[in-house]
């Protein structure tokens, strides 16, 4: 009698399963609860508890009310496992992680420079103080404050420690001042209205206005979702951009595929354009160039990936222990304080022979004669190396 009973709850589930994966796949792969109620004859119940199935997640906002298959998320979700389809509502979030906590944790361990609650909002659109507050004090996660801010970090002291460095240097200017002519700031909206007027001649792989607003994404530190929403709020960035109109902006997946074509050599162009004008204007540039180089962890990866060597390009390095990702050389030039070349390596490519491709990317791109002296670090000593930049650049 058990078994029986059993045997047919099973069927009950099963046959439950089946018309809600009907119903969604007849309305865009996404649903209400409520419209799951009217348009099925799948018991209450079952919806109610829907979330507890292992095949379907319920969205992160709107109290849950909207369901989609999790497959379906797991196919359509953006590479930082979102996925954000339109809904009555506006839109319904779902994540790869299916809850709010485990997608928060994901969120802080995964990005280079940490969260706020107020970026959490963004991305997950609700309000997530309460249960980031409740990751920290579970110590799953670390909680600091910085610039009467409380942001949200990896719990290893040591990848805590580069986030904060990367929230420093990812730190946007104020873009509200009172007099932007003589406060000497270069303000987010003009610098991206100056890329577009270079990148309009010099980049063909892709339009040069998703390329300048690919630039403004490395400023905020924004998914594609979150730069798309950006962009349609804020009218100085969308008149940076020449988009009159919030539906005249590109939607997330459209930047996405943007940021996938668009072609390097392009991009070095756009800076080799940028600063050689700046250099040009300044009495002392090109006169001095200091060489360095630094490591790029390879956060977007699981940790079955990065053991396997499955990323494309990175690999263990050394940089105060070991590290997996790339590393990044740059040439600046001194005066202007500006990147005038720049190579990327894989993590275990040792200083010394990444110099010359380096030296010889700087030789290509911009006139050297002005050039007395480049300064480098111990990592890039070697005669082998003097001997190279002094053929290569007339230089000491």
């Amino acid at each position: 009698m058990g078994t029986s009973r059993s045997d047919a709850y099973g069927n009950t589930v099963s046959s439950h399963k089946t018309t809600v994966r009907e119903y969604l796949r007849f309305h865009d792969e996404v649903a209400s609860k409520a419209d799951l109620r009217a348009g099925t004859d799948v018991p209450a119940w079952y919806i109610d508890q829907i979330a507890s199935t292992n095949t379907f997640y319920t969205s992160l906002n709107h109290n849950r009310e909207y369901v989609a298959s999790k497959h379906i998320i797991g196919q359509r979700s953006t590479h930082d496992g979102f996925w954000r389809p339109e809904v009555d509502d506006g839109v319904a979030v779902f994540h790869r992680k299916e809850d709010a906590k485990p997608t928060l944790k994901h969120l802080v361990f995964r990005r280079p420079s940490e969260l706020t609650a107020s970026e959490a909002n963004d991305l997950l659109g609700r309000r997530s103080y309460r249960p980031l507050q409740k990751l920290a004090d579970q110590q799953e996660v670390h909680a600091t404050e910085w610039q009467d801010t409380t942001i949200y970090t990896h719990s290893w002291p040591s990848l805590r420690d580069d986030q904060l460095a990367q929230r420093e240097t990812d730190q946007p200017a104020d873009v509200t001042p009172d007099d932007p002519a003589d406060d000497g700031y270069l303000y987010r909206d003009e610098l991206v209205a100056t890329f577009l007027s270079v990148a309009v001649s010099q980049i063909q792989s892709i339009s040069p206005e998703r390329a300048a607003a690919l630039v403004l994404r490395q400023f905020e530190g924004d998914s594609f979702d979150a730069l798309e929403r950006r962009l349609q709020r804020n009218h100085s960035f969308r008149e940076a951009l020449d988009y009159t109109e919030p539906e005249d902006v590109p939607d997330g997946t459209s930047l996405w595929r943007a940021f996938d074509e668009l072609h390097p050599d392009e991009l070095r162009d756009c800076l080799q354009s940028m600063c050689g004008e700046l250099l040009a204007d300044h009495e002392h540039g090109g006169e001095f160039v200091v060489i360095d180089g630094t490591h790029i962890a390879a956060w977007a990866n699981t940790r079955d990936e990065i053991e396997n060597g499955e990323v494309e390009g990175a690999s263990w390095g050394k940089h105060e222990g070991s590290f997996y990702g790339y590393k990044v050389f740059l040439v600046v030039d001194a005066a202007t304080e500006l990147p005038v070349a720049i190579t990327m390596e894989t993590g275990k490519r040792n200083d010394s022979a990444a110099f010359e491709p380096l030296v010889e990317e700087f030789n290509e791109r911009y006139d050297t004669d002005d050039l007395q002296a480049a300064l480098a670090d111990a990592g890039f000593d070697g005669q082998a190396n003097r001997d190279f930049c002094q053929d290569q650049l007339d230089c000491r």
